[in-house]
């Protein structure tokens, strides 16, 4: 099925808004000074207090935990504010899940997260840019942290000092990179939703990308929610970590409809275990939803069953995109690529996030996701996969419609055939319109081909049959039913412009005559339904005939023909 020039052109302008929002990020990216000679590291000489316990001299990114935080568990530390620029300094520190309380000489000069506490609603997690005072230059500076759900956090990333006026471009530059790959998810799921409403509205093969699309946003939000840029655009660090989550668990839905709608041909076992798991992420999400506004248990808190989830979505994805190597396609191969390069980012990323939070809490170099890289990947060979699924299909409907043509049409002519013609009788039967039948006869056709060349004798037909077209172009049915016979059906019109167009078609046979060496004519015979009894089709075409052959009859009386 071919695009719209509407929809082709809004396309096109997509892919060029992309590129240019794509080129302006990059240029943006490699314009910006990279250094951040500004940021000073603030990650030595803390005093932390934990379970009662106060250690001393310790490097923050090196401090074991002798536990994972849990609700109600609190961390203090301590330290001494340093030197720095005729700047005001802020201090940048990342928490998950936990109030944060800091004070200057015992002066409490930034909180958060009691007011959400106090309401039973989740605290949120994200940078803290928490500016110092003036004066606060080699006074005593104390964190205190505590933890508001439980499995909050086990480690805690080296704090930075740096001008306050430096705060949002400085951590804007060092995200820089992940934060391109989620707008540009961001974008392009937009671009594909659009697409998909309007294939909707044109009933072309893209409303499917609807889905792809979705996933596309989702996973683009949730990058954005897991790596904190989202901060760029909200400070609301409580909505920012609901938007993580909830981006998350719904991102599995169009993912699995995406696979159904490429697989609706599968198995039936197979079709059913995809949609058992769509109803029970569906219900996953609808469940966690009202647990977490009412108040009762936070989205983080359920995220272990969405892991159990996702891994059994993604098994079932694979039974059922399996198919054997010389069964695919080449959109299956494509597609297959995507879902192994997904299937690895994410099963790479999940050990990655245990592993982090269980083993190594202190590698900063498990704090960064891959799946987003992954995500975009997959979505890149997804989009290559539909493209190539789109083509087959519009491919497989031209072969259907050049097979229904040669099946109904005469390749000489390009009229209807006899075969047509015989279902479009059974129709008329059995239908209620009123309609007429016009036999047609051309003459000379044997004389045509013995003078002049069977070659010539196809022109006589051609050009009789393009004229037929003219006069008749409003026609719902023009026919060749074979040799030198054909017919004219019309619903809806009186005798009156039959013998109208008649004379037209016998001038434009004239005046065709004039330019080759044999005459162009025809005999014809009329009959319209009302004038049989039972509305049989045939008996209407045999009274056409008989009309047609006493027409004949006298033309011969007249000509030698």
């Amino acid at each position: 099925m071919k695009l719209s020039v509407r929809q082709t052109n809004f396309i096109r302008i997509s892919v060029e808004v992309m590129v240019i929002l794509s080129v302006i990020s990059i240029l943006v990216y490699f314009s910006a000074n990279q250094s951040r000679s500004e940021v000073r590291d603030y990650n030595y000489n803390w005093t932390v207090m934990q379970d009662g316990v106060s250690t001393k001299n310790v490097v923050l990114s090196e401090y074991k935990f002798p536990h994972i935080m849990n609700e109600g568990d609190a961390i203090i530390l301590h330290n001494t504010v340093p030197a720095g620029t005729n700047n005001r300094l802020s201090i940048s520190l990342l928490v998950y899940l936990s109030t944060v309380d800091v004070y200057v000489d015992n002066i409490k000069i930034y909180s958060y997260g009691s007011d959400l506490l106090a309401e039973g609603k989740m605290v949120g997690s994200g940078y803290h840019f928490i500016p110092l005072p003036d004066n606060a230059v080699g006074k005593d500076l104390k964190i205190v942290i505590c933890a508001r759900e439980d499995n909050a956090f086990s480690s805690i990333p080296a704090l930075e000092i740096m001008p306050t006026q430096s705060v949002i471009s400085s951590f804007a530059r060092e995200y820089m990179g992940v934060l391109f790959i989620s707008l540009f998810l961001v974008g392009l799921g937009i671009i594909l939703m659009l697409n998909s409403l309007l294939g909707l509205l044109f009933r072309t093969r893209t409303r499917r990308m609807v889905w792809l699309g979705a996933f596309s946003f989702l996973i683009g939000i949730w990058s954005m929610g897991t790596t904190k840029t989202l901060q760029i655009f909200s400070t609301d660090l409580a909505l920012n970590t609901m938007l993580e989550y909830l981006s998350l668990y719904l991102a599995i839905i169009p993912l699995l409809i995406q696979m159904y709608s490429l697989r609706h041909d599968s198995e039936l076992w197979k079709r059913v275990l995809l949609w058992i798991c769509v109803f029970a992420s569906v219900l996953h999400v609808v469940i966690v939803s009202i647990l977490h506004f009412t108040n009762t248990a936070h989205y983080c808190k359920t995220l272990g069953a969405f892991h159990v989830i996702m891994v059994v979505s993604l098994i079932i994805i694979i039974i059922a995109a399996w198919k054997p190597l010389k069964d695919m396609n080449a959109s299956d191969q494509v597609l297959n690529i995507g879902f192994f390069a997904l299937f690895a980012t994410g099963g790479v990323d999940l050990i990655r996030f245990f592993v982090q939070k269980y083993l190594l809490a202190n590698d900063q170099n498990l704090s960064h996701s891959i799946l987003p890289l992954g995500a975009l990947i997959f979505i890149i060979f997804l989009i290559m996969s539909y493209l190539f699924y789109v083509y087959n299909g519009i491919l497989e409907e031209e072969n259907r419609r050049t097979l229904t043509r040669l099946a109904y049409h005469d390749t000489l002519t390009g009229l209807y055939n006899r075969t047509k013609y015989a279902e479009l009788l059974d129709e008329l039967s059995a239908g209620e319109d009123e309609y007429v039948i016009v036999n047609l006869d051309v003459n000379g056709l044997k004389k045509v081909n013995d003078a002049h060349g069977h070659s010539q004798g196809d022109l006589l037909l051609k050009t009789f049959a393009n004229n037929l077209e003219e006069v008749f172009r409003n026609s719902e049915h023009l026919i060749r039913l074979g040799g030198d016979e054909f017919c004219v059906i019309a619903k809806g019109v009186e005798r009156s412009s039959i013998e109208h167009s008649m004379l037209k078609l016998n001038r434009l046979n004239r005046d065709a005559s004039k330019k080759l060496p044999f005459q162009v004519t025809a005999a014809y015979g009329v009959a319209e339904s009302k004038e049989v009894t039972g509305n049989d089709a045939e008996d209407v075409s045999r009274l056409a005939d008989r009309r047609m052959y006493d027409m004949k009859t006298k033309m011969k009386a007249q000509t030698n023909l």
